[in-house]
């Protein structure tokens, strides 16, 4: 029973040690960087960090999604899929595209759901 213990013990202290370390702590040096990245069809949902003066480039496969829009601030547009962190803030870029085909020919059946993808975007100060 004293051995059951005293591993629950050593298992507690481990545990309590490393809790937090692998936090990024703020103003330290060894935080991590939010550099440049591309976001693709598999980023839907997720939160990206860049700090400022950083890009962001979305790239999503096949034919007919929208624009690329920004809700928030922090991101300037350098073109139609690419965007530079200018400021700190939070930005969610957002678009959709038809699921189904546009009717061939006059009466056909057509579909109108449409799949959204968004990434937000945390722009900091590095």
């Amino acid at each position: 029973m004293r051995g059951w213990a005293a591993a629950v013990a050593v298992v507690a202290l481990l545990s309590a040690v490393g809790c937090g370390a692998d936090q990024p702590q703020k103003g330290k040096a060894d935080a991590p960087r939010c550099g440049s990245t591309v976001v693709t069809e598999s980023w839907d949902g997720h939160h990206v960090c860049l700090d400022v003066g950083s890009s962001v480039r979305v790239t999503l496969p096949g034919a007919g999604w929208g624009p690329v829009t920004t809700s928030g601030a922090g991101l300037t547009e350098v073109s139609a899929d690419s965007f530079r962190a200018s400021a700190p803030g939070s930005v969610k870029l957002a678009t959709a595209r038809k699921v189904c085909p546009s009717p061939s020919a006059p009466g056909m059946v057509s579909c109108h759901a449409l799949q959204a993808w968004s990434v937000t975007v945390d722009v900091r100060q590095p």
